[in-house]
């Protein structure tokens, strides 16, 4: 895997993966994500009564949830990451265009008052 210098340099797989997480993360947060949560659970609960309410049938939700919320942890950790430094990135550049202004809003006041 190449060095990640300034982060502009970065492999193949990770930005394949980045993108995959962006994808997902939009995926999941709509509601069209929750109707689906709720239709799997809904169908979920009539297979009780073919395969009986028993240890098996709490064992295939409970896999089934345990799998799933493991992967998508990783994958909305890492959009949240690429998010997070947006949010830095946006606030340092905020930081340096105010200092820029105080500087000018100073410059400002000291020539009004060498006047």
């Amino acid at each position: 895997m190449p060095e990640i210098k300034n982060g502009t340099t970065k492999s193949v797989i990770f930005k394949k993966f980045e993108s995959i997480s962006i994808k997902v993360s939009d995926i999941v947060g709509s509601p069209y994500w929750f109707a689906f949560s709720v239709m799997v659970i809904l169908l979920w609960i009539p297979t009780g009564f073919f395969i009986g309410f028993n240890e098996l049938w709490h064992l295939h939700i409970n896999t089934f949830t345990t799998i799933f919320t493991f992967l998508m942890m990783a994958l909305l950790h890492t959009s949240q990451k690429k998010w997070e430094r947006k949010m830095e990135n946006m606030q340092k550049k905020e930081g340096t265009e105010i200092k820029t202004i105080q500087q000018e809003l100073v410059q400002d006041a000291s020539a009004e008052n060498g006047n």
